[in-house]
């Protein structure tokens, strides 16, 4: 279009031409090689109307229109402001039309002076606009054409199979000359290196001639030829061949004569392997339901039994023969028949799986209970074809549920004689709960009856102190979702005001059908436990202070039975009596026992035996060298008692008595100084003689 514009611009002097092209009635640049670019821009996109401008009219009636004085022309009077900006006086416009009459843009001529075109300058646009017709309708025709082409491309690569098709001219026998996407991926070329080549030279020469062999037996049949055939692809790395089934075609050219072989590929490599697969499934099945521990047994979708297996015939005590088609029943026991028969007749009706429980009753009048269970079996078309179902003998597990039952009453018999309280209690993910069970002893234990709890959570949970519920009671719903059993105790109100402790220990279990927790739990009157412990808290509290008044040590040792002994409680005054650290004690027993005089050591071990021969206590006296060297002689009292373990324990205490032997070695002193000086005397006195008598 633009060497059209060129060479009529050369024809005809002073003008400056433009093709617009007309598009949803409006115009748009075609070609415009001489017209300034802001001009272009400025009108681009123009609505077509009978008073626009030059070209816009022109289009719109479908004439020329020829503005000789842009000026005074009332079709202008919109855009002679911008026409003047580029000096621009006159323009002549002719509708641009196709072979068929439909108009396809506009021809203008642009002039800066004014004038009406002549008869041989219209004679020479006639043809320009003429050639732009020609040049846009093959520019459109051949952008639907290209349209055409990716749109058959497009629908092509996403077809769900491998496309292709193939010269058939003796010349070019066997090249691919269309391919699609899947086509692309199935051969593990791209298209480039597949279009214009032949098998031959895409895969190794056995698969190659099979292929080629196709192709010349759908030309000389010149029907269809449909066949499964392995693809190998080793240039992919890979080791195991797809299989396809591919449909070839031949398709004719104008003269009659085969010119392309189109086609269609499908992957059934999967397939393949599932039908494989399935074979084996039911080779195993039959295996396994010949030697399978429960019955097993299919029937139609009216019921009437098509397959049983061995165990079910030896549970029934019947013979194949016997029960296939409608005489399955007869292995009912007789009071359960009605009631099975009601539920596989709703599961039919329903087309939903079939679970009961229930007595099959042999010839021999023997009794069995049984787990019937059936899953629907559905067509392709999912449509009830069927079903397929076990029985599992539950005679056992019935007569161990009639003895569990009885262990449940006779253990809720003896916690209610213990006064321990039995619930049961379900909890929601949204921490929502309630009470599903308690035993008469979870009544008297909380003062409320089990109906009334049942009934009403909420007195339960508002008696339960405040403090334990957010601290004890809110913090155990994380240790139910994880399934994690838990003790608690808290404070509980009664209905008459007095205060108790309870001690509960909970066993959480999921129940997914139902997607919950059932959490059991056994509770326990622990008041009385609970006022012991804090007297016992308070007496050692008081025997603490008396450890750290006492100026003596306090102990309790232990002798292993591996011949160790460390201590399980030593006062502080150990510190001022031997000279070591509680910690150091505790740590290592023989930092203390280790001080006793060696001198003394022979003789403790002696009272030792002694007092554990009689296991009461013995007194002993003994001497010990501190960790500062010091000597202190220690008054050690103690009384052996045995543990289960085999452990000797002694609890006992150590007075530093070395002040009173010192005392007591001078007093003796004394008194040897004192008989001296008295024997001394009577020498003196001639009393002696008379002191020989006594």
């Amino acid at each position: 279009m633009t060497q059209i514009i060129e060479t009529l611009e050369a024809s005809i002097s002073g003008i400056q031409g433009s093709i617009l092209l007309l598009e949803n009635n409006r115009l748009w640049h075609g070609a415009t090689p001489s017209l300034p670019q802001s001009y272009v821009e400025a009108v681009n996109g123009v609505t077509i109307g009978p008073t626009v401008g030059s070209c816009g009219t022109a289009a719109y009636l479908q004439e020329p229109v020829i503005s000789s004085h842009i000026a005074t022309d009332p079709l202008w009077q919109d855009f002679a402001e911008i026409a003047q900006q580029y000096n621009f006086h006159a323009c002549w416009s002719f509708p641009i039309f196709s072979q068929t009459g439909e108009v396809l843009g506009s021809f203008g001529l642009y002039r800066q002076q004014s004038g009406e075109p002549s008869a041989a300058d219209l004679a020479v646009i006639a043809t320009a606009v003429h050639l732009a017709g020609v040049a846009i309708e093959r520019k459109q025709t051949e952008a639907a054409l290209q349209d055409n082409r990716d749109f058959l491309q497009t629908i092509l690569d996403n077809l769900p199979v491998s496309l292709f098709v193939k010269d058939a001219t003796p010349e070019r026998f066997g090249q691919y000359v269309l391919v699609n996407q899947v086509c692309e991926r199935f051969f593990g070329y791209p298209r480039a290196r597949i279009v214009d080549h032949t098998a031959q030279d895409l895969f190794d020469t056995d698969q190659a001639n099979h292929f080629d062999q196709k192709d010349q037996q759908v030309l000389t049949d010149g029907g269809k030829v449909v066949y499964e055939q392995t693809l190998a692809r080793p240039h992919l790395g890979e080791s195991r061949p797809q299989v396809l089934q591919t449909t070839k075609v031949a398709l004719q050219g104008a003269d009659g004569q085969p010119r392309y072989v189109l086609g269609i590929s499908e992957d059934i490599t999967e397939r393949k392997a599932a039908e494989l697969a399935l074979a084996a499934s039911e080779r195993r099945y039959m295996v396994l339901a010949e030697s399978s521990p429960v019955g097993v047994f299919q029937t139609d979708a009216q019921g009437n039994c098509e397959y049983i297996n061995p165990k079910w015939c030896q549970i029934a005590g019947l013979t194949t023969e016997e029960v296939l088609g409608p005489n399955w029943a007869k292995a009912l026991h007789p009071k359960d028949r009605e009631r099975v028969a009601a539920a596989w007749y709703e599961a039919v009706q329903q087309n939903q799986g079939f679970m009961v429980e229930c007595r099959f009753q042999q010839p021999s009048g023997q009794v069995s209970w049984i787990l019937a269970q059936a899953t629907a079996l559905a067509d392709e078309a999912d449509q009830l074809i069927g079903y397929i179902g076990t029985i599992t003998d539950i005679t056992e597990r019935k007569r161990l549920e009639e003895d569990l039952q009885q262990s449940e009453a006779n253990l809720n018999n003896i916690l209610d004689s213990l006064g321990a309280g039995v619930s049961r209690v379900r909890v929601y993910e949204n921490n929502d709960w309630k009470m599903e069970y308690l035993s008469k002893g979870f009544g008297k234990l909380y003062g409320y009856s089990a109906d009334e709890l049942i009934a009403n959570k909420n007195l339960w949970s508002a008696s339960v102190s405040s403090d334990h519920w957010e601290t004890v009671m809110l913090p155990t719903f994380p240790k139910v979702f994880q399934g994690e059993a838990y003790q608690i105790e808290y404070q509980f109100q009664r209905p008459d005001g007095t205060q108790c402790w309870i001690s509960q220990n909970c066993n959480p279990q999921r129940d997914e059908e139902n997607t919950s927790w059932v959490v059991t739990s056994v509770a326990v009157d622990i008041t009385e436990q609970k006022q012991t412990q804090a007297a016992l808290r308070n007496q050692e509290m008081q025997l603490q202070e008396l450890a750290l008044a006492s100026p003596a040590v306090m102990f309790t040792l232990v002798n292993r039975t591996d011949g160790s002994s460390t201590f399980e409680y030593i006062s502080p005054a150990v510190e001022t009596v031997h000279g070591v650290s509680t910690a150091a004690a505790y740590e290592d027993a023989l930092t203390v026992l280790g001080q006793m005089h060696p001198e003394d050591i022979q003789s403790y071990q002696q009272v030792l035996t002694d007092s554990v021969s009689l296991m009461e206590l013995v007194p002993y006296e003994c001497r010990f060298i501190t960790a500062t060297g010091q000597v202190k002689w220690l008054q050690l009292q103690s009384t052996p008692s045995r543990r289960e373990s085999g452990e000797l324990v002694w609890r006992g205490i150590a007075i530093d008595i070395t002040a009173l032997k010192q005392a007591e070695l001078a007093l003796q002193q004394s008194e040897a100084k004192f008989r001296a000086l008295f024997n001394s005397a009577f020498h003196l006195l001639g009393y002696w003689p008379l002191m020989e008598h006594f």
